[in-house]
């Protein structure tokens, strides 16, 4: 499918950063996308995933720690 689609061959792994990165910048919150990924916290998802991407992360973390407050 990947070649009739013209797309470069993946890990399957790989899709879950796109996921995750695509997800936050389009206002996700990061509490779902969190679960989607099976982690136990946002505190894990936050420090693997905001990295990617267009994503204001200072607006995100300040929201991350309103939560726990």
């Amino acid at each position: 499918m990947l070649e009739r689609l013209h797309l470069p061959k993946i890990v399957m792994y790989q899709s879950r950063a796109t996921f995750a990165s695509i997800s936050i910048e389009k206002g996700i919150p990061i509490s779902t996308v969190s679960k989607c990924l099976g982690h136990k916290s946002t505190e894990i998802t936050s420090r693997y995933y905001l990295k990617f991407g267009k994503v204001n992360q200072d607006d995100i973390r300040n929201q991350l720690e309103s939560l726990s407050a």
